[in-house]
């Protein structure tokens, strides 16, 4: 023990105490209410097997890809066998893991431990704002990170360990397909540089990286799916219902009617701007695919706030560049354990009290009356953000917030999201919506135009509330609460 503590560990891995901490402080679990239908697909992939049929709602016969299964399935069985505490920590690994390999790009690019650890410290703060969460967006990051330090290895190194991209390409496409494409994205910049290397002095990388590349392509037809997984994206962004509808997909705004939106496009904007201004310091430091990665990455941050999450890992590290020989700190500490017994205390009090325990706040109590009175085969109406929890529970229900399930592009049969999005403005005919689906129970907010109409409509009656959510329930029903 006496060896350990006088073990010498530079003050620089002190910046990783700061995301831990504000990780530690957070309940990332109640913060999503996608984990509801993470967790269901888990649960089925688990007892039947892939599904290619959508299983969870109401509707029947739409086509469907399982786009995070191997995701859902991790998450589920921890959550089975281990609970919400087992969630927050699997969650909070894969945070490590990212912190780790943002070090380690950036002490790639610049041998400067201090200002390695300071801005891959600084990148892991912003993105626990709002991308650490249990979703299956924390592996694709983490990937798309190992991406690039794999591309920035053999580029500084000529190292073979570029081959792994073809593992990378297998995990990605399985835990996450709609982001598969964005690693095909971060390599496009490398080569660009190659391109002009090879014209320039004839270097012939280009050629094994382009061999690797495709060889990666071909990896990801290793899935349930084949090349339905590989264009998941293509099918399911750029929608202009979805964009709509879900607020991480809206353009660049500064109009703070959005006040989310134009939050994140306001940090979107200081990302670039820090960028610029100290590209134009030191410009020459910097490799030719920065510049594209930074003009890339930039317009798709743009054209969707959402992006904004690559645009942090793919710049950001770079910064070491401009002060890795003006940033020296040579202080070391002893008592680098204090820190970190500080942290697992904070940690197991967290769990003892029910801190990290994931809850539904949207509709428990909705589920409690359903539970005592609606049969599993009741047709029940929801919303795009409270419905995840009660299929969960296990009844059929309208909507969840899985939006692009619900394009005819990928089920194949109808645009229900885009009736939804008419039902939610107060746009369609409520008599001839209600009348075609003959829903048993209906769970609507009240600020939504069909709260008015089914309040004023003799064949529904109001049974429960919880907050701003009410559940009405056909009145030929003969039980109420």
């Amino acid at each position: 023990m006496k060896k350990v503590l006088n073990k010498k560990v530079s003050i620089s891995y002190l910046f990783f105490i700061l995301p831990i901490l504000f990780f530690i402080a957070i309940n990332c679990g109640n913060q999503v209410e996608d984990i509801w239908f993470l967790l269901a697909h888990g649960r089925y992939v688990l007892s039947h097997g892939i599904p290619h049929v959508e299983f969870l709602t109401m509707h029947s016969n739409l086509h469907f890809v399982m786009q995070q299964w191997a995701f859902s399935t991790i998450l589920y069985l921890i959550y089975n066998y281990i609970g919400s505490i087992g969630v927050n920590i699997f969650t909070g690994i894969i945070n490590l893991l990212i912190l780790f390999f943002l070090y380690k790009l950036c002490m790639l690019l610049s041998n400067n431990k201090y200002c390695s650890c300071l801005i891959a410290s600084i990148i892991d703060l912003l993105l626990e704002l709002n991308f650490i969460l249990p979703r299956p967006q924390i592996i694709s990051l983490l990937l798309l990170i190992i991406t690039l330090y794999l591309l920035e290895d053999y580029t500084k190194n000529k190292s073979n360990r570029i081959w792994f991209l073809l593992l990378v390409s297998i995990l990605l496409i399985n835990f996450h397909a709609s982001i598969w494409p964005m690693m095909i994205i971060f390599c496009l910049p490398f080569i660009a540089e190659y391109i002009y290397l090879y014209f320039k002095n004839k270097d012939k990388r280009l050629f094994k990286l382009l061999v690797i590349i495709f060889l990666s392509i071909l990896c990801a037809f290793i899935n349930p799916y084949g090349i339905e997984a590989l264009l998941y994206s293509f099918n399911s962004y750029g929608n202009p219902t979805i964009n709509k509808m879900i607020v991480e997909m809206h353009p660049f705004t500064l109009n703070f009617k959005y006040y989310s939106v134009a939050c994140f496009s306001v940090l979107i904007l200081l990302i670039i701007v820090i960028n610029l201004v100290v590209l134009k310091k030191n410009y020459k430091k910097y490799p030719i695919h920065y510049y594209f990665l930074l003009g890339g990455l930039s317009f798709m941050s743009i054209l969707n706030i959402r992006n904004i999450s690559f645009l942090l890992i793919g710049t950001l590290p770079y910064l070491v560049l401009a002060f890795k020989n003006k940033i020296k700190y040579k202080i070391q500490i002893k008592l680098y354990l204090v820190p970190i017994i500080i942290i697992v205390l904070l940690y197991s009090r967290n769990c003892i009290t029910g801190y990290y325990t994931i809850r539904n706040t949207k509709a428990n109590r909705i589920v409690d009356y359903l539970d005592k009175y609606a049969s599993k085969d009741d047709k029940i109406f929801t919303c795009f953000n409270n419905g995840s929890y009660i299929e969960y529970r296990g009844y059929k229900v309208y909507m969840d917030s899985r939006a692009e399930i619900y394009l005819k592009k990928n089920n194949h049969s109808k645009d229900i999201l885009d009736e939804y999005y008419n039902v939610y403005k107060g746009k369609a005919n409520f008599d001839k919506f209600i009348n075609d689906y003959d829903f048993d129970y209906l769970v609507v907010y009240d600020y939504i135009p069909i709260y008015d109409y089914l309040s004023n409509n003799s064949s529904y009656k109001k049974v429960s509330k919880q907050k701003d959510i009410y559940l009405f329930e056909k009145k030929d029903y003969s039980n109420s609460e």
